[in-house]
């Protein structure tokens, strides 16, 4: 049998950082994911030195950094702020560089269905930039989106011109959403 790492979310510890870090070494696990749109985490609020100290503390208890979360609300629905979403995501990226991981879990919201549409096209547009700054860091996007339609998410992540972008898996909020895990496993996430 394969030894499993088992990882933490930071945030559901319910401390600051470098409690959580500690904390989550005391408890066992062997890897984190911190959320960026903390306070205290944030591109703008963490500087070099920050991110060197943080670097320092996460090595000191031998942790690895598995993730970066990017959780910028609903994702990639309304146009208008899309460049903001843009520049947001490449600096979080840029973090999760500096923090020595490679990657960032993003919500990219309800992905259209009509491949003509505009916002497809908006939507398809956006997340090739990103992707492409992703991929030419060596970073991956883990996509979290809805579970509604897997065949035109499918479609929509094979449509994108980078590698910087892949689908989050996760079972247990297919089976929340009366899908079978396994059928979508075979079906769709060959991509």
């Amino acid at each position: 049998m394969i030894g499993q790492k088992i990882g933490v979310v930071l945030e559901s510890l319910r401390l600051r950082i470098k409690e959580g870090v500690k904390t989550a070494s005391i408890l066992g696990f062997k890897g984190i994911q911190i959320n960026a749109t903390q306070k205290d985490i944030t591109p703008e609020n963490l500087s070099q030195t920050g991110r060197q100290e943080l670097r320092h503390i996460i090595d000191l208890n031998r942790l690895c950094l598995c993730a970066i979360g990017a959780e910028l609300g609903i994702g990639f629905i309304n146009e208008n702020e899309f460049d903001l979403l843009i520049k947001r995501t490449k600096e979080i990226i840029n973090l999760a560089l500096d923090l020595q991981t490679n990657i960032i879990t993003v919500q990219i919201g309800n992905i259209p269905i009509e491949t003509d549409s505009t916002h497809w096209r908006a939507v398809s547009t956006a997340l090739n930039e990103i992707g492409k700054h992703a991929e030419n860091y060596g970073c991956r996007l883990a996509a979290k989106t809805s579970y509604d339609n897997y065949s035109s998410l499918k479609k929509f992540i094979e449509s994108l011109q980078t590698e910087g972008i892949k689908l989050i898996y996760d079972p247990a909020s297919l089976m929340i959403n009366k899908l079978d895990p396994i059928k979508v496993y075979m079906n769709y996430m060959n991509i």
